[in-house]
């Protein structure tokens, strides 16, 4: 965490030091431009009908000038000469310093949204206790942020008005790091609201990439990612359903997402590249499941980590496993429009619904660790979100990732 502290810090640093050195060019240009138009005019002004060959390089070929009037101030005399089109390099070279100006400062402001995204490191080769520790930190982060905790499991956080750069979504990244290969790091963006995996970039040498999105997400303002060519849904085909877990698929992970961007930079066949998206995909399926789905199932989280004590060669989820995957959305749905329809005390829920929902409550209720936030089963809590003019939303700000475990 602190070695992605320092380089936060000297991108920041040497971002200040390029528009620092950009607003003494838009000074020192027009300084010029204004003392050059003031000693010009002066001669014309003594000469009105002398040809004026430069005697710099600048400016090489006759002009003939027409003369300003007096008493003109010098940023006066500057459009003067603007208009007797002797300046226009030298105006050129203002607005294009007045624009690079700008877009340093664009590039701070964004740079400053991207350190406000929570970041936390993963090592891929910490085996099933880096597992557990990284999750249970993210749980915490996570229960500070949720809308509400019901029957002990937190509903992921709504969307909030006050996020910045725009009102919505909050991210945090994971950042995988592989002691055996110090000088790659890959990100995960993980979006708040549904714990999805949507985009990915990785660090060479402390130089970040691009970032890679699934076709069917999108990204914060702040970020500009390429299309990945495919969406986040599981493979559900026969065959194509990935193998994940183990400690081999960990730098599985890690070594194709790092590499994707060298790759595609390659001249290869047609066929070499298309087995190498067949690759990337297999690679972020897998990555959601161990980091994504371990957050929203207790069983998914123990039979990774099972895997990682164990050692073994990554294989296909168990088949309850995938459906409970699948179905998510709709269990959450389930529950939460059973806490809609039943505002009542815990212990007197039962005897209100029919045998075959409460025992599919019980089975639900028990399985998932987060509920996703649905807006249609919130109406009060929608309507309070809206109501800024009244004070009635809550500013939740991002409480950060506790310590790792000693």
């Amino acid at each position: 965490m602190a070695a992605g502290a320092r380089s936060l810090e000297r991108v920041s640093d040497a971002l200040r030091s390029e528009a620092l050195a950009m607003l003494y060019a838009i000074n020192t240009t027009i300084q010029m431009g204004c003392n050059r138009v003031i000693m010009e005019t002066d001669s014309i002004q003594n000469h009105p009908e002398k040809e004026i060959r430069e005697e710099s390089n600048q400016f090489p070929s006759p002009v003939r000038l027409i003369p300003s009037p007096k008493g003109l101030s010098g940023i006066e005399e500057f459009c003067a000469r603007v208009a007797n089109e002797k300046c226009f390099p030298i105006l050129a070279v203002t607005f294009y310093c007045v624009f690079m100006f700008f877009f340093v400062l664009i590039r701070l402001s964004i740079h400053a949204y991207a350190q406000n995204v929570r970041v936390i490191i993963f090592d891929v080769r910490g085996g099933g206790q880096e597992l557990r520790s990284m999750v249970n930190r993210r749980m915490t982060r996570h229960r500070a942020m949720a809308l509400l905790v019901y029957m002990g499991v937190p509903v992921t956080p709504a969307p909030n008005p006050f996020n910045l750069p725009s009102p919505g979504h909050s991210y945090h990244i994971i950042r995988l790091i592989d002691p055996y290969q110090p000088q790659l790091q890959v990100d995960l963006l993980i979006r708040d609201t549904d714990l999805y995996l949507v985009a990915f970039r990785r660090s060479l040498d402390d130089n970040w990439g691009n970032w890679y999105r699934f076709s069917d997400q999108q990204v914060p303002s702040f970020i500009v990612a390429l299309d990945l060519g495919f969406t986040s849904n599981y493979s559900r085909v026969p065959g194509s359903i990935p193998t994940v877990g183990g400690p081999e698929d960990m730098v599985f992970i890690f070594n194709t997402l790092a590499r994707h961007e060298d790759r595609l930079r390659l001249v290869i066949p047609a066929v070499q590249r298309t087995l190498h998206i067949a690759t990337v995909l297999r690679a972020v399926q897998n990555a959601a499941v161990v980091f994504c789905e371990v957050m929203r199932f207790i069983a998914v989280l123990l039979e990774m980590v099972r895997r990682l004590e164990a050692g073994e060669a990554a294989s296909v989820l168990p088949g309850e496993m995938w459906d409970m995957i699948t179905s998510w959305h709709v269990d959450c749905w389930f529950i939460l429009d059973v806490r809609r329809r039943l505002a009542l005390p815990a212990h007197h829920w039962e005897s209100h619904v029919n045998e075959v929902d409460r025992q599919r409550f019980d089975q639900l209720i028990n399985r998932v660790s987060v509920i996703i936030y649905i807006p249609e089963l919130f109406t009060s809590d929608t309507r309070r979100m809206t109501r800024r003019q009244e004070n009635e939303v809550r500013n939740i700000q991002d409480p950060g990732f506790p310590a790792a475990d000693a």
